[in-house]
């Protein structure tokens, strides 16, 4: 997959972290082997010397062993021999660090979205603000044109007919913004 990513310092990244992977599995495998080696011998010394638990898995040894293995830290508090894991940090971090560090992530992106949400909210206020103005406008506009036409002389017939035409007009585009928010529904509804 990170051969076939496509630009370039995502490829190298990619490749990177591969070979740190490799390098950190070739370790670990042979750390294991290392201590499969050493808790065969042990045990083999073992039955062979007859000795008590000393050496034994659950013996202070053994545990040391397994904490290296494992990358823990012994009991006295001393940082272990163990590389650095792509997939770890540095330092264990203590669980109330994390869930604090989640805490705060979370508070932030519940502000931003309150923000962009109020941010949308006066947009939305702005935009039917400037369609009522706007309708006033036109209103005005019509009932001038209608005041010179007739002033002019045109027909009774000829100004019903420019009425019924504004009503319908105004009945399409009810109805086509019906249908927009149905559609605006279908699509919360369905995708949100």
């Amino acid at each position: 997959m990170a051969k076939r990513e496509i630009i370039k310092a995502k490829q190298e990244k990619a490749m990177m972290r591969v070979s740190k992977f490799r390098a950190d599995y070739t370790e670990l495998r042979s750390q294991f082997e290392r201590m499969k080696n050493e808790s065969e011998a042990a045990a083999r010394n073992e039955l062979l010397s007859g000795a008590s638990s000393s050496t034994g898995p659950l013996s202070p040894a053994a545990g040391d062993a397994r904490r290296r293995f494992l990358g823990a830290q012994p009991p006295n508090g001393s940082p272990s021999d163990v590389s650095e894991s792509p997939f770890r940090g540095p330092t264990p971090l203590p669980t109330s660090d994390m869930r604090e560090q989640h805490a705060l992530r979370e508070h932030s992106f519940i502000q931003n979205t309150e923000a962009r949400l109020e941010d949308f909210i006066s947009q939305g206020r702005a935009v039917l603000d400037d369609l009522v103005d706007q309708r006033t406008v036109l209103k005005g506009t019509q009932r001038r044109l209608l005041d010179a036409a007739n002033t002019l002389g045109l027909s009774r017939d000829v100004i019903g007919w420019i009425e019924r035409r504004s009503t319908q007009d105004m009945y399409i585009f009810l109805a086509g913004a019906i249908f927009t928010f149905f559609c605006f529904y279908l699509i919360w509804h369905y995708f949100g």
